[in-house]
């Protein structure tokens, strides 16, 4: 259906919340979605993790999910 590579599917598998493949055209390219502190606040619903502010992390991490 997506015509993926093996090596795609390999790395979609391994990909970290927040990691994902965007499909433009014929082309796959590999992006990291960032929320704000506002976005985080909005969506999250871990009592611990509201604790932590994405801008507070490393990029890629909110700590454990």
């Amino acid at each position: 259906m997506f015509k993926l590579t093996d090596e795609e599917q390999k790395r979609l598998a391994n990909f970290p919340v927040g990691q994902g493949l965007f499909f433009a055209g014929q082309n796959h390219v590999h992006i990291q979605i960032q929320a704000s502190d506002t976005e985080y606040n909005l969506i999250n619903t871990n009592p611990v993790s509201q604790q932590i502010k994405p801008s507070d992390s490393p990029i890629g991490g909110y700590g454990a999910v």
